[in-house]
């Protein structure tokens, strides 16, 4: 979905709304679970920690230029790839955990809301 080429503000209400359906759908309480899970697991043990790293942090070639969904002018539009990969991640991660600990305080609308404060571009002044 990020990578298909369309305009960065598209993608972040795209991203935005797909995410919140995976969460009032139940589908990422099962991800969050199961990622609590191996993050605790993969940092007792280096080798799975290796692994994970090496799935979650792809490396060089991995991307370049702008994040897909922030948009020229913006404070994410502004880092390096890899940078603003790693915020989106753990805004990912972050919101799917704290929606499942607590969802009246951490509604799973919030996301799209913080993406888009993110991806949006920077006021003159």
């Amino acid at each position: 979905m990020l990578h298909g080429g369309r305009p960065a503000g598209e993608l972040a209400e795209e991203f935005g709304a797909y995410w919140v359906d995976g969460a009032r759908g139940g589908g990422q309480d099962r991800f969050a679970r199961l990622t609590v899970e191996f993050m605790v697991h993969a940092v007792r043990h280096p080798a799975v920690r290796e692994q994970l790293v090496g799935l979650l942090f792809p490396g060089e070639g991995a991307g370049s230029g702008r994040h897909p969904p922030a948009v020229e002018g913006s404070g994410l539009g502004e880092l390096p790839y890899d940078e603003a990969d790693a915020i989106l991640k753990s805004l990912d991660l972050g919101m799917r955990l704290l929606t499942l600990l607590a969802p009246e305080r951490c509604p799973p609308e919030l996301f799209p809301k913080a993406l888009r404060l993110l991806a949006a571009p920077k006021a003159d002044g």
